[in-house]
């Protein structure tokens, strides 16, 4: 039996399958059986639909399926997503709403209102409000948790103190983190603290604008002006630069052999200057040495010094 239906002034003619109640048994059984198969291919990657014999097939060049690559850039995403949603909450100075996370990370309120859910379950984040969100005690555990274990922290705590206890002046080991200086260890007299994020103007951080001479240019540019806008930009002295860019065109300009002096940008009475410490296959660290300016030959006290504290840190790196 043959049935059509109009469309138009054509007709189309229905295949057996779309005859579905005129069917014999042995035929539903035959169908059913092919929708279990093709049902099977489905889920393992295999099936290609015969209606786009032109469309690439549902396997990717090395063998992986498409399916498992989608679901693999979906984690991906959502991954990438709560990680971004925690920064801009952890970095935030008051509480924030579900919206106003939306609009900064550019996706759909209910998405990161998901997100944010699984956070607050996992005590990284807490509601001081039903609509706000602020940083939870899990972020502090978890970093405390992380500090105790990192290389760059334990390996280096010696070498910066014993450098601070032969100069007497405040010795410096930090990190760059996206726009961010990770102060590893501040020492002096005695007293060391540990594993400090930001807090200070950029520009006026020594170790931290020899970190960002080894950016290139335009990121250097735009790390400084991040700083700028978070702390501000305070000129202590009528020698400190104006603006980032020629604050970073002055500090490439006072570099000598690897060693940046800006001496709180020309006081007369301080000593500030900083070195990069490169280890292979560690982030890059810059060492630094500020206080009070040394009587004698300033220059060759604090490079004799720095020279020797950054070999003691690659030795404890490697």
């Amino acid at each position: 039996m043959r049935f059509t239906v109009l469309s138009g002034s054509r007709e189309a003619p229905l295949n057996e399958r779309e005859t579905a109640p005129f069917e014999t048994p042995a035929r539903a059984a035959t169908s059913l059986m092919v929708t279990r198969r093709r049902r099977s291919d489905i889920r393992r990657g295999y099936y290609r639909p015969p209606s786009a014999p032109g469309r690439l097939g549902t396997r990717t060049a090395d063998g992986m399926s498409l399916a498992i690559l989608r679901s693999t850039q979906y984690a991906h995403g959502v991954l990438e997503s709560g990680l971004d949603i925690l920064r801009i909450v952890a970095e935030a100075d008051h509480p924030l709403t579900a919206t106003s996370i939306a609009q900064r990370v550019g996706l759909h309120v209910s998405s990161v209102s998901r997100t944010l859910g699984v956070l607050v379950r996992h005590g990284y984040l807490r509601k001081p409000t039903y609509h706000s969100f602020a940083a939870d005690l899990g972020l502090l555990a978890l970093a405390g948790r992380s500090a105790s274990s990192l290389t760059e922290i334990t390996a280096t705590l010696a070498p910066v103190e014993r450098l601070a206890g032969d100069t007497g002046l405040q010795a410096t080991l930090a990190a760059l983190h996206h726009d961010e200086v990770l102060y590893l260890h501040q020492s002096q007299h005695g007293r060391t603290t540990s594993a400090v994020a930001g807090g200070y103007p950029l520009h006026l951080s020594v170790v931290g604008l020899r970190l960002l001479l080894d950016l290139p240019a335009p990121r250097a540019v735009e790390v400084l002006s991040m700083a700028a806008r978070r702390y501000g930009w305070d000129r202590p002295t009528p020698g400190t630069p104006a603006d980032p860019e020629s604050c970073l065109t002055r500090a490439r300009a006072q570099i000598q052999d690897g060693v940046l002096r800006i001496d709180a940008w020309g006081d007369p009475s301080v000593l500030a200057a900083a070195v990069a410490v490169t280890v292979p296959g560690r982030a890059p660290l810059a060492l630094a040495l500020v206080g009070p300016r040394p009587p004698g030959d300033a220059d060759a006290f604090v490079r004799e010094h720095l020279a020797r504290g950054a070999e003691h840190l690659r030795s404890a790196l490697i």
